[in-house]
Formats: structure tokens, C-alpha cells, sequence
């Protein structure tokens, strides 16, 4: 098959004898499937997962690629998004934290029988490449035909830093006929089989299916063996990648709707800009317009300095005005982090959060937080009903004495239930003759924990009236810091700020970020600079 550009007839190279030889030496194959774990993870089943995966392309395929390293990135962005969008359905979530391109020479010896080529790749990857970037699994991207075979990955291996591979053919055939070999073997490495002939999915033929098939659906015996990898290890696979960490694959362009550098604007599409009367199919702005985005941009004109461009949203948060140049609405501020905001309630990254506000969100106005003896019952479990956060994204921490208030919200006289989102479960604990009302949370869905204590919430008077939620834990009020901002603050707006009005000086110095800018204005205009802030 090689030089051919079809891929009709070809499959996986999975074959039985190959499989044979890989159930003798892989663990997953040998390893005990333990009832105590499976009883811990099942409930992972929906949640999301994610595979941190390197990708090492081949010479060829970099001399292929013109010697553009660009190309090669775009080229293999493209088949990685393309598997993305095909392992949601599993909730798995691709992300390539490593791209190597060997564009010297190979550093594996790349022949057209691929079993040798797969496990000299994974002794390379085992010596060379893991000491220099940890990965869950690692694919070889190579410009080679292996005759019939597409590619070949060890079973049941990510997760595992001796067996995590993978080889798949990238040559020039077609983006789906590679993505879907892509899939196929990270199907491998996450566990799956071959479909039998009694497995089904909603088209005539699975992802999982031994020859190479055009479709886009994992079988139900997929998914199963799937399930059965994640609630038996694979630990990896819950703990997202550090932001920044992974590559995006997004390049500069004109026409993606971001403005870039030497842009002025960019509406997307040609469609697009025929609707769009500021911005042209170049990303300039058309004749007499001076903004084609922004809060702060209305017809294609700036609006006025001190117009309303974010207004405030509570009582720890400052509205917005336009400045009269810039298109944008200024940067976000609040007031300082443990400002009075309510009777012991302080504010913290612009709201005033108290027990008693959250449970009077989830639980109608009538809705108060519940005693002392709720909390110790409930986060002193260090399960999903209770818990004071989650260690290795797997195992609930219980809550220790002095944080129990910091865990799951207990709240009473509850008589409205809550509309609730999938996996979310409404709980009611009987403590000392009260109901205690809470809500779970399954870790690894992508929502917001609605039943979590927020931070900045005071950890309560019963405990001490001095301390605030922080990262689980009852700590010291940033109300004494405050004290000190709000005496320099006094300092600074009487050395200074005498043309100020009262609203002026208010809107001017609540936020520390304002006062620093202010610092750096006063530096400037006495060093004879122009003045940064009016």
C-alpha cells in the first residue's frame, strides 16, 4: 500500500497475534480491578477528563511541510481539535502540552513495519522525551505507510510512563481519515478494543471498528471499556493542565473576530463584515468610523468621556465610565478587599458575601443559615454532601473544627426547592431536630459550585468575628489592612486632591488600584512627565 494515497482497506494494527503479544506484557491487562476504588470513582462516569498528550512529528513529515514549523503546528492543531471534537462525547477533553518536530534527522529508526516502530518510539519516549516533559500518553506523527496499518497504540496505557504510546500514518491522505486513526489509537491507549460485531453506536459503523470506516461515534462496548479504565486508575486523566501550559494552535489572522496587532478592527468572515457598517474585510475601520467594538463605542463613534460603561453591582463594586478616547471600558475595580460592607460582613474581590446571602440566593428570601451543629455534622464527612475541598480532584477533605463553616452552605426554614442543574442533588440533614439543606457538588463537571461557601465570607461570630473565608480555610480579616489603606488613602486626598469633590475623591480613591496610579501620576507631574491620570 505504500506511495497510495487511499486509505481504503486499511486498518488498525491492532491485529489479534499483535494483541495477544501486548496482553502479556501491558498491566493493564494483569492489573486487579479493585471494588473499593470502582465504588469511589463511579460517578466519574460524565464528568470530565483530560488526556495532557505530546505529539512528536517525524523528519519527513517536517521536509513534507516545506521545513515550516508553522505548517506542521497548523497541520497537527488540525487533526488534534478535529479528535477534540470527537472525544467530547466521551467528555474527554485533548490537550497537546508538547510539540517536538525533528527536524534534523530521525532519532528512530522509521521503517513500514510498524509494531518495531511503536516500540522503538515509546523507548525513545521512556529515555529521551518523559525526563524532559511529563505527559499521560505520547504519539509519534509520521510521514511512513506501514502497508494495510494506520497505526498501533499500546491498550489500557495512558496514565502509564513506561507503555503511554502511540504511532498513527500522517501522510498526505485526508484530514478525516487522520483524525479518525488518531482517535482510534488514543481510543487504544484509553482502554478500548476492537468493536465486535454486537456492538453498536448511532451510525453503521464505530470509531473503535478494527478497519478504517468514515464516522463519528464511540460504540457502546467503547464506552464501557472506557468506563471501566477510569474508575480503575488512570489518575491522570482528572487533573486538568496548568493554565498556559498547553498549546492553542490559534495563529494571527486577519478575519478570526480578534483584533490583533496591525489591526483595527476584525469582523470575521465576508458575510460578517457585509453586516458590520465599522469594520472592512481587511480589518480597517470603514470611512468615518473611529471604533467597531468596545463598551465604550456606539455607532461606530467613541462616546463620551464619563458615560456609563459598566455599572456597579453591588455594594463592594464601583461603576465604570467611559474616558472619551478609548473605545474600551476601563479595567474592573472594586472597592479594597475588607471594606465594612454589612454588620460583620466585609468585602472581598468586589462582593459582600455572607451565609445568610447565599442561602437567601439558592433558597428564597425566607431562607437563613442554618446553626453551628449543621455545619460540624455535615463538613465534618468528607464526602460530596460535606467536605472542605477535594484532594488529587478524587478524595473529599473533611473539615476540620475551625473550618466547618467553610465547606458545603447549611441553610433552614427552606420552603422554596431550587430549579437544579444536572448533577446537582438537593440534601437535607436532620441535626438536633433541625433540617440542614445543602447542596452536592460532582467534582470534574465544567459548572460553577453553587453549594460551596464563597470566599470572603466571614467564618462567623460563633467562631471569630475576625477571620474570612479563604481557599476552605477561616483566616485573618483583611479589614486590618483596610485600616491602613483607608488612613493612606485620607493622606494622600488631603495632600492632594483639594480641587476634588466629595464624589470625585470617593470614585477616585476606593480602589487601591486607582490610589496606585494616582502614586505613579504624583511621581510624574513632579518629575515634570505628563500627567497619566486627570
Amino acid at each position: 500500500m505504500e506511495g497510495d494515497n487511499s486509505s481504503e482497506g486499511a486498518s488498525c494494527g491492532l491485529t489479534p497475534e499483535v494483541l495477544q503479544q501486548q496482553k502479556a506484557v501491558l498491566p493493564w491487562f494483569k492489573a486487579p480491578k479493585s471494588a473499593g476504588e470502582n465504588e469511589k470513582l463511579r460517578d466519574w462516569w460524565t464528568h470530565i477528563t483530560y488526556v495532557k498528550m505530546v505529539v512528536v512529528v517525524d523528519h519527513v513529515r517536517y521536509v513534507k511541510s516545506g521545513r515550516s514549523k508553522s505548517r506542521v503546528l497548523k497541520d497537527v492543531m488540525q487533526v488534534i481539535n478535529a479528535g477534540d471534537i470527537l472525544c467530547k462525547q466521551l467528555s474527554i477533553r485533548l490537550f497537546v502540552i508538547g510539540l517536538e518536530i525533528w527536524t534534523e534527522k530521525n532519532f528512530i529508526n522509521i521503517t513500514n513495519s510498524i509494531a518495531p516502530v511503536l516500540n522503538a518510539f515509546n523507548a525513545w519516549r521512556k529515555s529521551n522525551l518523559l525526563p524532559r516533559m511529563y505527559h499521560d500518553v505520547a504519539h509519534l506523527f509520521a510521514y511512513q505507510w506501514f502497508g494495510s496499518s494506520l497505526g498501533l497504540a499500546y491498550i489500557g496505557t495512558v496514565c502509564d510512563k513506561h507503555w503511554a504510546a502511540a504511532v498513527i500514518s500522517f501522510t498526505d491522505k485526508k484530514v478525516s481519515v487522520i483524525t479518525i486513526t488518531f482517535v482510534h489509537e488514543l481510543g487504544h491507549n484509553l482502554g478500548m478494543v476492537h468493536d465486535k460485531p454486537d456492538c453498536n453506536c448511532r451510525r453503521k459503523k464505530c470509531i473503535m471498528y478494527e478497519n478504517n470506516v468514515d464516522t463519528d461515534s464511540f460504540s457502546d462496548c467503547s464506552y464501557k471499556q472506557y468506563f471501566e479504565l477510569v474508575v480503575n486508575g488512570a489518575p491522570c486523566l482528572r487533573q486538568p493542565p496548568a493554565p498556559g501550559s498547553f498549546i492553542t494552535g490559534m495563529s494571527e489572522y486577519c478575519g478570526n473576530k480578534i483584533v490583533e496587532s496591525g489591526e483595527q478592527c476584525d469582523c470575521g468572515s465576508a458575510a460578517s463584515c457585509r453586516r458590520d457598517p465599522c469594520c472592512r474585510t481587511n480589518c480597517t475601520f470603514t470611512a468615518g468610523s473611529d471604533c467597531a467594538s468596545g463598551r465604550c463605542c456606539k455607532n461606530c463613534k467613541v462616546l463620551p468621556a464619563g458615560t456609563l460603561c459598566r455599572a456597579s453591582t453591588g455594594s463592594c463594586d464601583l461603576p465604570e465610565y467611559c474616558n472619551g478616547t478609548s473605545p474600551q471600558c476601563p479595567l474592573d475595580v472594586y472597592l479594597q478587599d475588607g471594606t465594612p460592607c454589612n454588620d460583620g460582613v466585609y468585602c472581598y474581590q468586589g462582593k459582600c458575601s455572607s451565609h445568610n446571602e447565599k442561602c437567601q440566593r439558592l433558597f428564597g428570601k425566607y431562607a437563613k443559615v442554618a446553626p453551628l451543629d449543621c455545619f460540624k455534622a455535615v463538613n465534618t464527612q468528607g464526602d460530596r454532601f460535606g467536605n472542605c475541598g477535594i484532594r488529587d480532584n478524587i478524595y473529599f477533605e473533611k473539615c476540620s473544627t475551625k473550618n466547618v463553616l467553610c465547606g458545603r452552605i447549611q441553610c433552614e426554614n427552606v420552603v422554596i426547592i431550587p430549579f437544579l442543574q444536572n448533577h446537582v442533588t438537593l440534601v437535607q440533614t436532620p441535626v438536633r431536630g433541625k433540617n440542614c439543606w445543602g447542596l452536592d457538588y460532582h467534582v470534574g463537571i465544567p459548572r460553577a459550585d453553587v453549594g460551596a461557601v464563597e470566599d470572603g465570607t466571614p467564618c462567623g461570630k460563633q467562631i471569630s468575628n475576625s477571620l474570612l473565608l479563604y481557599l476552605l480555610q477561616c483566616l485573618p480579616s483583611p479589614h486590618v489592612f483596610y485600616v491602613f489603606f483607608n488612613s493612606v488613602r485620607e493622606m494622600f486626598m488631603n495632600l492632594f486632591c483639594h480641587s476634588l469633590t466629595p464624589k470625585e475623591k470617593k470614585l477616585h480613591f476606593q480602589s487601591p488600584l486607582v490610589l496606585c496610579l494616582y502614586l505613579i501620576h504624583i511621581c510624574d507631574t513632579q518629575t515634570g512627565k505628563e500627567q497619566v491620570l486627570q
